[in-house]
């Protein structure tokens, strides 16, 4: 079975980012079904760093690189981490596994072969 790859530690900003400090008062939270406070979603990828089949993947594409966008058009504040992770997946020979199916694939080179939709 192939290992996987989690993302670096800081692609996880936006992945944490409603956990603990959501005020109420403001617009709802952009991720809904987040795993939980930042102490739970810790421990979560602990428990992902400490399976066998984990390998690491650094951090070290930039998107500035003309050779990892294909289409830059697509590279929106919104879509930033998506595309950063795709294509570091596509570097790395890996895939980014997720359950977001709106990431534009065709934005990185061979954006669709690196990407793996999760069923929720």
């Amino acid at each position: 079975m192939p290992g996987w790859r989690p993302a670096p530690p800081g692609a996880l900003a936006d992945f944490t980012a409603g956990a603990e400090r959501h005020d109420p008062r403001r617009q709802p939270p952009r991720y809904p079904n987040r795993l939980g406070t930042s102490a739970e979603v810790r421990a979560i990828l602990q428990a992902f760093c400490a399976d066998p089949r984990h390998e690491f993947c650094p951090d070290d594409i930039s998107l500035l690189d003309g050779a990892h966008l294909a289409r830059p058009v697509f590279l929106t504040p919104d879509r930033t981490t998506d595309l950063y992770l795709l294509a570091l997946a596509r570097q790395h020979n890996a895939r980014l596994a997720t359950f977001d199916r709106h990431i534009p694939t065709a934005a990185v080179q061979d954006g669709a072969a690196s990407l793996m939709l999760l069923e929720a």
